[in-house]
């Protein structure tokens, strides 16, 4: 890779070359040419490639710790050998993919690098150096690890006569990785144009002596050469120009002694060094630079050597660099993020340069790459102008003008009156200077908002709104203003209808109009009676007003009522003025069978022409108490009235007179005299019933009496009761039941009285399904219940192994038996379930049958096997061949026939698993016949 040459310490040493006088004073080696060898080891993704195979003897491993006498090329290492050597990241220039050599000294001090160098120039001295790093931490090997020592050879190529060495001696470990760069400076004899570089680590391998190698170079050096700017008194090497401020330079230049007869050439670079050109016709120590036409970054130096050899770059060295910097004019662009309006912030802004400064109307300065003015105004429209420096220190000015548009005016009025519910008109009178209004914007303060420029609204409710109202111009400008609108209420209407007929003196009219803002004392009226052949009569500004009219019917009332603030609303109600002769009458409900328990109900059948009855007095015993009356101001044709008289057992009947009493009007009405007869009742009791289980038969209800003597007869009803009057608890269900009692005396007169009965739920017995036990065994019934707080009974009590009362007890009964299971609620009340218990005896198997027909011994009865549920039967002649087989019980017994054909006379072989954990059997049986 290309870097830089080190400016820091660097071990050198002059010597003495085959007898010739060194070049090695500071006079003949202070100024230096560029690298003719620079060897790098390149750079790229770990392991490097090898090198060739002359150049070293150690072995090439692709790891990133070689072993003794072996070396790898990387760009990085960590933690090699327990982390005894340093961890390194890049090569020593920094660069992170740049190879280095990393070496792991062999046992024995040998040669570890060997190089032949060509193409230098002879008699021409030179610089060698090489960066080297002690891989070893301090502390590694018991802090006493082996150093490396490098001994650094100069060789002829014919015959390895030493032209120049040098010894690095021991190098120490450090705490950090540190690369030094080693050298020496020799001259090459005269005719000698190649050498060879061996590099000899002179301590044995073993713990330490391992090292890193990196960047190998080769340069010429000589008499040192020194170059200035005429002129110039700062001393400085480096002058910066602007492009519209250049004037020529003379530079020049000065050799120590050293050279017999010294060659110059003039050299420029215009990308910083990486390449140099020769300038044509400038071989002197003096150059004059002329003016650029272009802006740009140059480099000169001064190129030496001795005669023809100036144009060798591996036989010459060159002066220090003079820097022209030619900057270029910058190039501004100004700007602003206008148009804006009135009262917003516009912002200034250029590019380009490095300082700004701004000027503008008004006095106005500012500077920086960004001005933000906030509030602005229409007297700061304008052009704004700006300096732009760049980082050289050459100027340009650039404009941009600022436009700000004024506010519009947002101007509006509301029509009166502005009442609740009415359509009130607002007409925009907004203006704007320069401009053109094109959007409205309302916002009512109810909620509700339009962008038409002169809306219509209606306000539901009265109140104070806000009424606010954005304009917008085509410039993008706005404005708002808000402005408080009263609402007034509107009044709410009313008044009273007279009740009046034809012959009555007047009609009187009763306002009873409302307003939200309690003005009613304000109020103004305008009444109309709907009788217009009246003339002025028919109208009246009055709160309360009056009208006489002169003919019976229907007429429409309209009254408009005005608020203080112009509200106006107005109610139309129809009412009759009815005729003068009303016609009481009423029917009696059941009125042949009136009786002293029940009330007496009339229905109301009065009328007039034209109109309503407007008011009945109904006097129930107008002979004896006119105080008992019933009185009814909004009588219809239907409507009941109820009285209930004294109840009585005796005597058989009373009577009474009914006087009924209808208006019209205030001045008309007529009345009906009707005598009724009232009958005797009968009284009845019901004495208290006690509580039921639900599983109880009917009972008989006795507890109903009439308690007067009264003749008739009673009878019971209900839930669960029969015509016979029997409660039966099953049919009821369980919960309260009320229950009737009803006395219907001979007269048709009844009387009735209520009890309750309540009814317990009845449990849930279940003893569980049929148990099948081999004799002598236990069984667990498996009893089960439902129901409140129930308890468990079994029985016979003396056939359960321990308490009877559990729910589910162990038995072993000695034959068949049945159980019963009493579950008992904590009402009392019980249910039963039964369970048989099969006790399952040894079968016993006869040994023969004759199955011939004559009623004996014709089947193979097997005694107690048909009590097993699941047995199985298999009967084989005597070649094993299967006859006669029973599966699911032996219920029915073999008859000695297979597929319905009597088998021979013989022995035959049975098996019988009999099932219910009764082991298998098998025997013979012998069919005789």
């Amino acid at each position: 890779m290309r870097h830089p040459l080190s400016t820091g310490p660097i071990l050198f040493i002059c010597l003495f070359l085959l007898g010739i006088t060194p070049l090695c004073s500071a006079q003949q080696c202070t100024s230096f040419g560029d690298p003719v060898v620079n060897i790098t080891f390149g750079s790229g993704s770990n392991p490097g490639p090898p090198l060739r195979a002359a150049t070293t003897a150690y072995n090439y491993v692709s790891t990133d710790c070689p072993a003794d006498g072996n070396y790898t090329v990387i760009n990085s290492t960590l933690g090699c050998f327990s982390s005894t050597w340093h961890s390194i990241y890049s090569d020593h220039t920094g660069n992170p993919n740049g190879y280095f050599m990393l070496i792991n000294a062999s046992y024995q001090p040998s040669d570890f690098y060997l190089d032949t160098v060509k193409g230098l120039c002879a008699n021409t001295t030179y610089q060698f150096a090489a960066w080297i790093a002690n891989m070893l931490m301090p502390s590694a090997c018991g802090g006493s690890g082996i150093q490396p020592n490098i001994t650094f050879n100069i060789e002829s190529p014919t015959g390895g006569a030493p032209l120049a060495t040098f010894n690095t001696k021991d190098i120490a470990a450090t705490n950090s990785l540190t690369w030094t760069q080693y050298g020496l400076v020799f001259t090459t004899p005269p005719g000698v144009t190649d050498i060879v570089l061996r590099m000899t680590n002179n301590a044995p391998g073993g713990c330490g002596n391992d090292l890193a190698l990196d960047d190998i170079t080769f340069r010429p050096c000589g008499p040192k050469v020194q170059t200035g700017i005429t002129g110039n008194t700062s001393g400085s090497d480096t002058i910066s120009y602007c492009i519209d401020g250049q004037s020529a330079l003379t530079f020049n230049g000065a050799i120590s002694p050293g050279y017999n007869a010294p060659s110059y050439q003039w050299q420029v670079s215009t990308d910083t060094g990486n390449t140099w050109n020769d300038i044509p016709g400038q071989q002197g120590t003096t150059y004059t630079r002329p003016v650029s036409a272009t802006a740009g970054f140059f480099e000169y130096r001064l190129i030496v050597g001795e005669g023809s050899n100036v144009i060798l770059p591996s036989c010459r060295v060159s002066s220090n660099l003079i820097t022209v910097r030619v900057s270029p004019k910058p190039v501004p662009q100004a700007g602003n993020d206008g148009p804006k309006c009135e009262g917003d912030t516009i912002t200034l802004k250029a590019f380009g340069g490095a300082q700004y400064a701004w000027t503008g109307p008004g006095g106005f300065t500012a500077a920086g790459p960004s001005i933000a003015m906030n509030n602005i105004t229409p007297a700061q429209s304008g052009q704004y102008q700006v300096l732009v420096t760049s980082a050289y220190g050459c100027t340009q000015t650039d404009i941009t003008n600022v436009v700000v548009y004024s506010t519009p005016s947002p101007q509006f009025t509301i029509a009166n009156p502005t009442c609740e519910r009415r359509v009130l008109s607002f007409k925009d009178q907004s203006s704007a200077i320069g401009q053109t209004i094109t959007n409205w914007k309302w916002y009512f303060g109810d909620g509700d908002s339009t962008t038409t420029q002169s809306p219509a609204h209606a306000y539901d409710t009265a109140g104070s709104y806000p009424v606010k109202l954005i304009v917008t111009t085509d410039k993008g400008c706005s404005n708002s203003r808000v402005s408080a609108t009263a609402v007034y209420p509107l009044p709410h209407p009313d008044f009273s209808l007279p009740k009046i007929c034809i012959a009555d003196p007047q009609a009187l009219f009763y306002d009873s109009s409302t307003i939200a803002d309690g003005t009613e004392s304000q109020f103004t009226y305008n009444w109309d009676f709907g009788e217009p052949s009246t003339g002025a009569n028919n109208s009246s500004t009055q709160k309360n007003a009056t009208h006489k009219y002169q003919t019976a019917g229907p007429f429409t009332v309209h009254l408009t009522v005005t608020s203080v603030d112009g509200c106006a609303k107005d109610t139309l109600k129809t009412f009759t003025v009815n005729g003068q002769n009303p016609i009481p009458d009423f029917t009696i409900q059941n009125a042949t069978l009136l009786c002293s328990n029940q009330p007496v109900v009339l229905t109301n059948t009065s009328s007039v022409t034209p109109g309503s009855i407007i008011r009945v007095e109904a006097y129930w015993d107008y002979l004896n108490d006119p105080t008992a009356k019933t009185v009814d101001d909004t009588p219809s044709i239907g409507k009941k009235y109820s009285h209930v008289y004294p109840d009585f057992g005796s005597p058989a009947s009373k009577s009474y007179r009914l006087n009924y009493v209808v208006y019209s009007g205030q001045t008309c009405l007529n009345q009906k005299v009707q005598d009724i007869t009232v009958l005797a009742s009968p009284t009845t009791t019901f004495d208290p019933l006690n509580n039921i289980c639900q599983e109880i038969r009917a009972i008989q209800l006795t507890q109903g009496h009439e308690i007067t003597g009264f003749a008739g007869s009673g009878i019971y009803s209900g839930r669960g009761v029969s015509q016979m009057g029997f409660f039966n608890p099953p049919i009821a269900g369980p919960g309260l039941d009320t229950l009737h009692y009803t006395f219907t005396g001979d007269n048709g007169c009844y009387s009735s009285s209520d009890q309750t009965i309540l009814v317990y739920p009845a449990p849930v017995a279940d003893a569980g399904p049929t148990q099948y036990i081999l004799q002598g065994e236990i069984a667990t019934l498996e009893g089960s219940g439902s129901g409140k707080n129930i308890s468990f009974s079994w029985s016979p009590a003396d056939s359960i192994l321990g308490s009877p009362t559990v729910q589910r007890p162990q038995v072993s009964p000695l034959d068949d038996l049945v159980y019963t299971l009493t579950v008992t609620s904590g009402d009392g009340c019980t249910d039963s379930s039964k369970v048989q218990v099969v006790v399952l005896k040894i079968p016993v198997v006869p040994n023969a049958f004759s199955p011939n027909g004559d009623g004996i011994n014709d089947t193979w009865v097997i005694r107690y096997l048909n009590e097993y549920p699941s047995a199985d039967v298999e009967v084989f002649n005597r070649y094993g061949q299967p006859v006669y087989h029973a599966t699911g019980g032996y219920t029915t017994p073999w008859d000695g026939t297979y597929k319905g054909q009597p088998l021979p006379i013989g022995t035959y072989y049975w098996i019988i698993r009999p099932g219910n954990g009764r082991k298998q059997i098998s025997g013979s049986v012998t069919i005789l016949r």
